[in-house]
């Protein structure tokens, strides 16, 4: 069996050439001509680095200088393409400015998300983006005034003093309602997973229905909402599709989010009777793969990219000066409404 490799420390460092901790770290950090620590030392110290391949242990050195060059991104779903598009517009933004991204993914979990970010907080971390999963912004905010800049992404709260950058969900949503009645659409369900509370999902949703209510006149009985488990998703959309496909109760689908919408459609697959061809069907958030389905997908196309940019462009002013931390900024993007053959 081969001998255990163990990491090469500083320690192994200064016993190899007999010098001390901190020469060798001011060296290794290209300090040593400053302080004038001789062409022959330095060449000794970074040849006995390289032979035993030393990696300075950059968590530590975060912690003493204070200083990661590291910024957090905290979503509640990565495989989400919404978030992993958002977060490679944002890596590729702080890229430019030398700092790195760190991702990590709540599952949807108030808890799981706060504990992230209090260990991030422990890593020195410079700042942190955050789509939430919170019902309300007072935890957030209080760990907010920890120093470091915290951002909120997608999903934000009124009345908040906290930097903030969405889609104008209300908005989209209204126009999707206004989609729906111009086709003449009297019967409407509307699937969104759990948790529905989050403002993304609730303000496109309200936006929808009051809509609906207000220049269709719809009642009650004409809008079924569907909120769904994130567990056995597909399972129970199932079930809602095979109901209102014998009962032949609903005209349109809109489908709250991309993970809805391509869970009906993977649905609709399995049965004909409630394919695309029977339902006309609406995606909050548009995919690729929409335009290449038959019928092609009507979609709401959200402002990713503009967003994703913005939020970094506002992070690293915040690290720059500490007085853009205080002059919060919200700021709402308008979406595209794009219509295919699944809903004309």
């Amino acid at each position: 069996m081969p001998a255990k490799k163990f990491k090469v420390s500083l320690n192994d460092l200064a016993k190899e050439l007999s010098l001390s901790k901190t020469l060798i770290s001011m060296v290794l950090n290209g300090k040593g001509d400053s302080i004038k620590i001789s062409k022959e030392t330095q060449k000794r110290v970074f040849e006995k680095a390289k032979e035993l391949k030393y990696a300075p242990n950059q968590f530590a050195r975060a912690l003493r200088l204070g200083k990661s060059s590291t910024i957090g991104l905290i979503v509640p779903d990565i495989t989400n393409p919404f978030y992993s598009r958002l977060a490679l517009i944002i890596e590729s933004e702080l890229n430019k400015h030398q700092y790195k991204l760190l991702i990590c993914n709540t599952g949807e979990n108030p808890t799981t998300e706060l504990e992230i970010i209090k260990n991030l907080q422990a890593r020195a971390v410079e700042g942190i983006f955050l789509a939430s999963c919170q019902r309300n912004p007072k935890e957030l905010i209080e760990l907010s005034t920890e120093t470091i800049p915290l951002i909120l992404l997608d999903r934000v709260f009124e009345n908040c003093p906290l930097h903030s950058f969405s889609a104008d969900n209300r908005s989209a949503g209204e126009k999707v309602a206004g989609h729906f009645l111009k086709s003449g659409f009297k019967k409407i369900a509307v699937i969104g997973l759990k948790p529905v509370y989050v403002s993304s999902i609730n303000s496109r949703l309200t936006g929808f229905i009051e809509k609906l209510k207000r220049d269709g006149k719809f009642s009650k009985s004409q809008i079924q909402l569907f909120e769904i488990a994130p567990e056995k998703y597909e399972q129970a959309i199932q079930k809602i599709l095979i109901k209102i496909a014998k009962e032949k109760t609903i005209d349109a689908i809109f489908a709250l989010n991309n993970v809805a919408a391509v869970a009906v459609l993977k649905v609709m697959k399995k049965i004909p009777l409630s394919s695309p061809k029977n339902f006309s069907l609406f995606s909050f958030d548009d995919l690729d793969a929409f335009e290449l389905c038959h019928p092609s997908i009507s979609a709401v196309e959200q402002p990713i990219d503009q967003m994703g940019r913005a939020a970094a462009d506002r992070m690293i002013l915040c690290l720059k000066n500490t007085e853009f931390q205080d002059k919060i900024t919200i700021e709402q993007f308008p979406v595209k409404i794009i219509v295919r053959e699944s809903c004309p």
